[in-house]
């Protein structure tokens, strides 16, 4: 089997969002402690689980699958950075920040499979 690189939307009506769920948690969770964002590790994981659970629409939170491995992420959201900013410079390609709509801070990033 080929290893391919799959990208998705984490909402609760995805199957595959519940499966990676803990994986995510952890990816999340791990960023906020190395890169010291807006939010401490344990918000980051609180909001991420209570937005998840209830399918609030503000969550946007994209993750990319590489070999049965998560390997990059993407979150934000609409209300802009006063609730959360994060996503992933450490990832192999480049980050770019753009503020979209009034200034909200989403932080997009390019994933390749290269790992």
């Amino acid at each position: 089997m080929i290893p391919s690189l799959e990208i998705f939307r984490v909402i609760r009506d995805d199957p595959r969002a519940w499966g990676w769920m803990p994986a995510v948690l952890d990816r999340v969770s791990n960023f906020a402690r190395q890169y010291e964002t807006e939010a401490t590790p344990l918000e980051v994981m609180e909001l991420v689980r209570l937005w998840f659970a209830a399918g609030d629409p503000r969550l946007g939170l994209w993750v990319a699958i590489f070999d049965g491995t998560v390997v990059g992420h993407i979150l934000a959201n609409p209300t802009g950075p006063d609730i959360l900013a994060h996503g992933d410079p450490s990832a192999d390609s480049a980050v770019r920040r753009e503020r979209p709509l009034g200034g909200h801070m989403v932080f997009w990033e390019s994933l390749t499979a290269q790992r």
